[in-house]
């Protein structure tokens, strides 16, 4: 392999390094930010060596999403039944 290639190969590595320490420094700053979901780099391997970074993948928890958006739903109708209620009451 030539060193041009040894070069590329090296660029193409911090170039994703990098991108993926900038992920990793704003999960330890927003970590205490209500609502913040934690973020993961992508990375892939190139043919012929090297890695691609293709940007950053939220990760959160599905089930607990899919239970409030459920919740939600449900203390939703529970308020427009109590209005309904109080509508016929008055």
């Amino acid at each position: 392999m030539s060193l041009s290639g040894l070069l590329d190969i090296a660029r193409s590595g911090l170039l994703s390094q990098s991108g993926a320490l900038g992920i990793t420094g704003q999960n330890v700053t927003n970590a205490t930010t209500a609502g913040y979901t934690k973020r993961v780099a992508s990375l892939t391997p190139q043919v012929g060596g090297g890695v691609t970074f293709n940007g950053e993948i939220r990760s959160f928890d599905r089930f607990a999403y899919a239970h409030v958006v459920q919740q939600t739903g449900l203390q939703s109708a529970a308020s427009a039944r109590a209005n309904a209620l109080a509508s016929i009451e008055a």
